[in-house]
């Protein structure tokens, strides 16, 4: 998946994250569907130089369900693919 610069990024509005907070350096928008919304991962910078990438559902723009932010470092390590749900 590659992050894109978004079309029109707000002025520079900063998020909370871990530590304080970012500004949005980029975004890819996934489809999602009209129950959840669409995905958005985000690229953040806070003003330490530390990147943090988000992933949360939204809609209409806003994000509205688990934002989540973790540092970028700790992007690649997560599973290629996740767990099996249990049963």
């Amino acid at each position: 998946m590659s992050i894109s610069t978004p079309s029109s990024p707000p002025a520079r509005a900063t998020i909370a994250v871990p530590g304080g907070r970012a500004v949005l350096l980029a975004e890819e928008i996934l489809p999602g569907d009209p129950a959840t919304g669409e995905i958005a991962v985000q690229s953040l910078e806070r003003t330490d130089g530390t990147r943090f990438v988000r992933v949360g559902y939204r809609r209409n723009g806003r994000m509205i369900r688990g934002p989540v932010s973790l540092p970028e470092d700790l992007w690649s390590q997560l599973p290629k693919r996740p767990p099996k749900p249990p049963r």
